[in-house]
């Protein structure tokens, strides 16, 4: 048997919550209904226009008359900047207006620049030592801030706002001086670093110059290139003269040895032969040397003595005159060998001898020849690599002069345009901006809406009831039974507790069936609203119907009824729950009630389900209805024993309370009582949305 079964048996009856107040319907409980944030915001602001509305309008005027104090009247100052093309032909366009886009691009570059952190430094710096602005601090930020620039084709437009005509003026001024005065360091450092790094290179040039000809006097000494290719030729040809003979003195040295008694005249017949060939060879050489001075003779004709054809020619004679020599010596070698003669002074092992010395001297010869040639041709040809060296590196020179000569004349050439000040800015007579009343409707705006919304969030955060309406999450789940003033009349019957008396009988009669015989009804209140006064009407109203009643004060924390009635010291609800039956007192108007009790053994935390069960049903069966006041249902923690064994529970609500804890108390109560919970609320605003009666 649950908490919500009756001592009695009978059938469970359906609680508020389910019924809905349709006679013999039952239905699920209601949804909790969505949140309106609009109906929230008027909740808020209900009843509280007037107090709203005057901070707010403090709020502003405080707001708007500071603003109205900070703003400023800003001056603005303008100058003018344009860029002149070098070539008028550039502003026109042709087939080919690559050369008008280039000028249009350094536009655009020199527009950028202006605006860049460089420039705004260095007119920070120019403000700050203007004797115009003496003590302004400024940055370049602030400058960027403050100076705005527009392209409008060739013109660069500059226009500085301040809160001092003078200081707009230098502004403007100071950003074009510091853009012209950068422009002017960059052109020369441009040109001071390419003319550092080409004379740079021209020292490096000239020192490999230097290094070169030393390398090519140590390499050829007193002789030239063509020194050397001549005597290299020289060389060459003394080298196949020699072979010529080593190989006829071989051919002699072999003939002599196998030649016998009869081959000795066959020898001499060979030996006549070669003779004969070198007589003829030593005419072909003579042939062509005459041949050649003939052509010296036509060359010197035609060219100065000293050419390089002169030269060679002449070189060729010498190599002939040489080749000819060669010759003659050969044949006077087989001469002197008796090749050519019949006579033998000397024997034929001795002329051998000589033979193979002859042989060995010129092998020796040749030796010798073939190293000399090989170092002069060796030298030549590093002689030549040097001077092809030492070409490039000249050539590479005059280069680099020409290019350092064109840097310093041509380095104001190169850029498409010229940049020359139009108009200066001078100090503006009249402000173009005034923020005063910008300012100061802007801090009224803001100071009302500041203040709004600080008063909307101090009263949401403070989540108090005002209206019955704020119970809006409760009342779908929780009947709100009465909306009645605070104020109870002092003589004769109360409307508004009968009234809610009425309510209370007729809600049982829409259930299924009677729930016992007895009524228990529990009074508390939802957060700190008094419940006593209410539970001591409530009782009033049903003994004025003749229906036996007995009030209870079950507040074991404060006991607040048994102090409004004076019952301090007379025995009561803590007696009936350790199971004795005190004495009962009645109330002038013919009410039976009875207090807290004296017993000092049940306190508040020691209280069981079982004791007020044993409570309940004794005083059931002495009286139809048992009204109950519980205090506060967040206080007591035996008001929530009450409510699981009472037939219904009415929450008092009153202005002020919380709503976090209204809604936790009595969502609490509602799930203990077998009939749910109600609602009655303390009002003393006409303006409720639930009218009195």
């Amino acid at each position: 048997m649950n908490s919500r079964t009756s001592t009695t048996g009978d059938a469970e009856p359906i609680p508020f919550s389910q019924s809905q107040y349709a006679p013999g319907e039952v239905m699920g409980p209601s949804p909790e209904p969505d949140y309106n944030p609009l109906q929230a915001l008027g909740r808020l602001v209900r009843g509280r226009w007037l107090p709203l509305l005057a901070i707010s309008a403090l709020v502003a005027g405080s707001g708007g008359a500071i603003g109205f104090s900070t703003g400023t009247e800003v001056y603005e100052g303008r100058t003018i900047i344009r860029i002149s093309a070098r070539e008028p032909s550039i502003l026109f366009a042709n087939s080919d207006n690559s050369r008008l886009k280039l000028f249009q691009a350094f536009v655009k570059g020199e527009t950028t620049y202006v605006a860049s952190h460089p420039v705004m430094a260095r007119a920070a710096e120019i403000v700050a030592a203007d004797s115009s602005a003496v003590g302004t601090v400024i940055s370049a930020k602030s400058m960027t801030d403050a100076v705005g620039i527009q392209r409008n084709d060739a013109l660069i437009v500059i226009t500085a706002a301040s809160t001092s005509a003078t200081l707009a003026a230098a502004k403007a001024n100071a950003v074009v001086a510091a853009y012209l005065a950068l422009t002017a360091e960059n052109e020369l450092d441009r040109s001071n670093y390419r003319e550092g790094e080409l004379a740079e290179r021209e020292a490096d040039l000239l020192t490999k110059l230097e290094r070169s000809n030393h390398q090519m006097l140590e390499v050829g000494g007193e002789f030239g290139s063509a020194s050397l290719a001549k005597a290299h030729i020289a060389k060459v040809a003394q080298l196949e003269a020699l072979l010529t003979r080593r190989a006829e003195v071989e051919a002699t040295l072999e003939a002599m040895r196998a030649k016998t008694n009869l081959a000795g005249t066959d020898m001499g017949d060979v030996e006549i032969k070669r003779a004969t060939l070198l007589d003829r060879g030593l005419a072909d050489l003579t042939f062509d040397k005459a041949k050649r001075e003939a052509e010296l003779v036509a060359l010197l004709r035609r060219y100065v003595d000293g050419s390089p054809k002169i030269i060679e020619k002449r070189q060729e004679i010498i190599i002939m005159d040489a080749a000819i020599t060669a010759r003659r010596e050969q044949i006077g070698v087989l001469g002197r060998t008796g090749a050519l003669t019949d006579a033998e002074t000397s024997s034929e092992d001795e002329t051998i001898s000589e033979i193979e010395a002859v042989l060995a001297k010129v092998n020796i010869q040749i030796a010798e020849v073939r190293d000399d040639a090989k170092a002069l041709n060796g030298k030549r040809l590093r002689l030549d690599f040097l001077q092809e060296e030492h070409d490039e590196t000249r050539r590479m020179l005059d280069e680099t002069r020409r290019a350092l000569d064109a840097v310093r004349l041509e380095s104001q050439n190169a850029m498409p345009g010229l940049i020359e000040v139009l108009t200066p800015a001078i100090v503006p007579a009249a402000p173009t901006k005034n923020k005063r009343k910008v300012f100061g409707l802007m801090g009224f705006a803001g100071g009302g809406l500041v203040a709004m919304a600080l008063f909307l969030f101090i009263a949401a955060r403070r989540g108090l009831v005002r209206y019955s309406d704020d119970l809006w999450r409760l009342t779908p789940r929780m009947p709100l039974l009465s909306v009645m003033p605070r104020q109870r009349p002092p003589h004769g019957p109360d409307r508004d507790v009968d009234q809610l008396c009425n309510t209370i009988q007729l809600l049982p009669d829409h259930g299924v069936g009677r729930f016992r015989t007895t009524r228990i009804i529990a009074v508390g209140g939802a957060d700190g609203a008094d419940s006593a006064d209410l539970a001591h009407a409530l009782g009033g109203s049903f003994t004025r119907r003749a229906i036996p009643t007995l009030l209870l004060d079950a507040d074991l924390v404060s006991g607040s009824l048994t102090k409004a009635q004076g019952l301090q010291d007379t025995q009561g609800w803590r007696e009936m729950l350790s199971g004795r039956a005190p004495t009962l007192q009645v109330d002038p108007s013919g009410m039976t009630l009875r207090g807290a009790g004296v017993c000092e053994s049940v306190l508040d935390h020691n209280v069981s389900a079982q004791m007020v069960r044993d409570a309940l049903s004794a005083a059931g069966q002495e009286f139809d209805v048992v009204v109950l006041n519980l205090g506060g249902l967040c206080e007591s923690l035996s008001a929530a024993l009450v409510a699981a064994s009472a037939d219904l529970v009415i929450g008092v609500v009153q202005p002020g309370d919380r709503l976090d804890e209204v809604d936790r108390s009595l969502r609490r109560v509602d799930e203990l009582s077998r009939m749910g919970a109600a609602i009655v609320f303390y009002d003393t605003a006409r303006d409720n949305p639930s009218k009195y009666s």
